[in-house]
Order: structure tokens, then C-alpha cells, then sequence
């Protein structure tokens, strides 16, 4: 399963037109103003209904808006919303702080189904606040049961959690995510995005899993420097554990100097190409290290002996996490690079195949190759 960011919003059939001759009839829904409209409505600036329009139509139009003093706006408020001691929220703060739950009783706030596949780990991290008490936040099987669920502390103000929960697998694979504050009347506001996904999240990570948008290739100009010497480092947690491409640099054209790092049967092996496209491995038969969780790999070459190498080691590959290193020697012998310089770095994929899932904090292409 790629890892994703999961909007957590009720799904409700809806229709927006924006053509600006005629609104929508539900009754959430306006051309303009937006604000005063809906106060007038029912003293909610930002109802859900708006939430859920705009993320299955994933547009909207924000137009400028003046917020009245308190006073002058409960002045505005129909008489039967005056003295119940409504307060403004910003539809703009809103929108980026999520929404309330305000009871126990029903659904409280359930996601779309999510394809989460066979039984494993899944790593949450949610931004909430929670000041009359605590709340409950479920994992769900397609039919509603509850497979696991995290306590939510009473937080005064917005705090992030990170937590994980074990997926059983149930329904096809399939689940929800369900949110309910602990008791009837308490308040939890939740962000409207989250991260939910089967590799465990790291500050500055790029997710992977289909290529594309979030599978990237990034072009490189680095001239022909690292065709003779050189290192490809990645920092990873791959969901991935049997064959796939952690990071590949080459020309673009063709395998001459391909410098790649894949994961084969759960062993990390560095692919090394001379300038004619010979390619020779470098396999770390894998004991120590558990590639299941956050690992650093490396692949290292250098035309005339790598500097802390023995006399006939010419390429290397390195597996590293915490104080656990392996290591195995690919190529024993001097070989003769093109002139062609390496132009792409693709992270999590072979030009578009041997996709890994998971997320990749740092990829590294060096000109230099490195002392250990």
C-alpha cells in the first residue's frame, strides 16, 4: 500500500455548480457571501457539509471576506441564534484545523474505505486538541467493527500524536478510521489531514509507492565526475521487503554507468555498470539488519580502489542501522566509465517499474566516494 495522507470526511453525495447563475439547493452551499450566509443559517461559519464538497470536488473559491467585532456580529445573528453565546471561528483556520465532534453518541467522524491489505503494522500521526476530556480514535474493518483502537489524551491545545496499530487483515483488506470524543457534550477538534500508512513515518520523509507525482525522478546535472568515483547513499523504511529499486542514477538512455540500489528477496544489493553497460552485483546476504524499519544503504565505487577497501575492492555495498553494519564487495577489478553523464535519480523505481513502498528520508548521488 503506498503511503498516503487520508482525509478523514463523511462521504455525502453532492452537487456544486459554480457557473454563477444559480446555486446548489443543499442547503450549506452559496456563490456568495459565503460567511454571512451561512451565520444567518445556523451560527456555523464552516459547516461539514462545506468540508465534504470540498474534498470530494477538491476546488472551492475563497473570496475576501471582513470579520465584525463580536458584538456588531451577534447584532447580525437571527433572533433565535442572539444569546446563546455563539462565537466566530475562521473558516480559513478552520479548514486547516479540521473540525469538531461534540458527542459519543453515533458515528462520531468516520473516514472513507481505505485500502490497508493484508494484516500488518499501521502508523498513524494525528494533529487534535481535546480540552474537556479524552476521545477515542478506532481502526476499523469494512463492516464498522473495531479492530484496535489509541486513546486520545485531553489536550487544551492542538498537540500531534504519533501511535500505530495492528491491521488484521479483515474485509478484503479494506477498513475505516472512526474518531469519538470520550463522552456526550466533550469537544475534540481533529486536523483534516493525517498521516496513515504502513511505513513508519520520519521528519522530512518523501513517501513512495506508484511512480509519479509522489514516486519521483529527479533530473541531475552533476557533469562525469561520479562515472568514475562516486557514492549513491539512501535513508529509507520500506513497507517493500521483497524486490524493489530503493534509488537508481543513470543517463536516461541506456544501463552505461548505472549506479542503482534494490532490494532482492530481502538482501540489499548494489548494482554497479562500467561505461559499456557490464553490470556487476554487490549482494549483502541480510542477518542483522531488520529492513522492515528505518536503515541507511549505500553503494561505493572508485576506479582505482576504494579508499578503506582491501587492495581489489573496487565497488562496495553497506547496510546500516544503529550500531548493526554489513557489507559486501562487488567488483574486484579496474573497469573504464563513458563519457556520458548520469541525468536522473529515481527514487523508489526503475524508470517506472520495481516499485518500493514506503518512504525514503534522504537519497544522496556523490562525485566523490567517501572514507568510511
Amino acid at each position: 500500500m503506498p503511503v498516503a495522507v487520508v482525509r478523514v470526511t463523511y462521504q455525502t453525495p453532492a452537487e456544486v455548480v459554480l457557473d454563477g447563475t444559480r446555486s446548489s439547493t443543499l442547503p450549506d452551499v452559496w456563490i456568495r457571501p459565503p460567511e454571512r450566509v451561512v451565520v444567518r443559517r445556523d451560527g456555523e461559519p464552516l459547516p461539514h457539509r462545506t468540508i465534504e464538497l470540498l474534498a470530494k470536488h477538491k476546488l472551492g473559491l475563497l473570496g475576501a471576506i471582513t470579520s465584525k467585532p463580536p458584538a456588531a456580529a451577534e447584532v447580525e445573528l437571527p433572533s433565535e441564534l442572539r444569546g446563546r453565546g455563539l462565537k466566530y471561528r475562521s473558516p480559513i483556520l478552520g479548514l486547516r484545523q479540521g473540525r469538531s465532534i461534540s458527542s459519543a453518541s453515533g458515528d462520531g467522524l468516520r473516514s472513507p474505505t481505505i485500502a490497508f491489505g493484508a494484516a500488518a503494522t499501521v502508523y498513524f500521526t494525528v494533529a487534535y486538541a481535546s480540552p474537556d476530556g479524552t476521545a477515542t480514535f478506532h481502526l476499523e474493518d469494512n463492516s464498522g467493527t473495531s479492530v484496535a483502537s489509541y486513546t486520545l489524551q485531553a489536550a487544551a491545545v492542538p498537540i500531534v500524536v504519533h501511535f500505530l496499530l495492528s491491521w488484521t487483515g479483515a474485509t478484503a483488506g479494506n477498513g475505516k478510521l472512526r474518531i469519538t470524543s470520550g463522552s456526550t457534550g466533550r469537544a475534540i477538534s481533529v486536523s483534516s489531514a493525517m498521516y496513515a500508512g504502513l511505513a513508519q513515518p520520519a521528519r522530512r520523509t518523501i513517501p513512495v509507492g506508484t511512480p509519479g507525482a509522489i514516486c519521483p525522478s529527479v533530473t541531475i546535472s552533476p557533469g562525469t565526475l561520479p562515472n568514475a568515483e562516486g557514492e549513491l547513499y539512501a535513508d529509507v523504511a520500506l513497507v517493500t521487503q521483497g524486490t524493489a529499486t530503493i534509488a537508481r542514477a543513470w543517463n536516461g538512455a541506456n544501463t552505461n554507468d548505472n549506479r542503482q540500489l534494490r532490494l532482492v528477496t530481502g538482501n540489499v544489493v548494489g548494482k554497479h555498470s562500467t561505461g559499456a553497460g557490464t553490470n556487476t552485483d554487490a549482494t549483502i546476504s541480510i542477518a542483522g539488519i531488520d529492513t522492515a524499519i528505518r536503515y541507511q544503504a549505500r553503494l561505493r565505487w572508485q576506479r582505482v580502489g576504494l579508499r578503506d577497501g582491501t587492495a581489489t575492492e573496487y565497488t562496495s555495498a553497506r547496510a546500516e542501522q544503529g550500531a548493526t553494519v554489513e557489507a559486501a564487495t562487488g567488483r574486484t577489478a579496474d573497469w573504464t566509465p563513458s563519457a556520458t553523464a548520469l541525468q536522473i535519480v529515481d527514487l523508489g523505481h526503475d524508470d517506472g517499474s520495481d516499485v518500493a513502498t514506503g518512504v525514503i528520508g534522504r537519497v544522496r548521488l556523490r562525485a566523490r566516494e567517501p572514507r568510511l
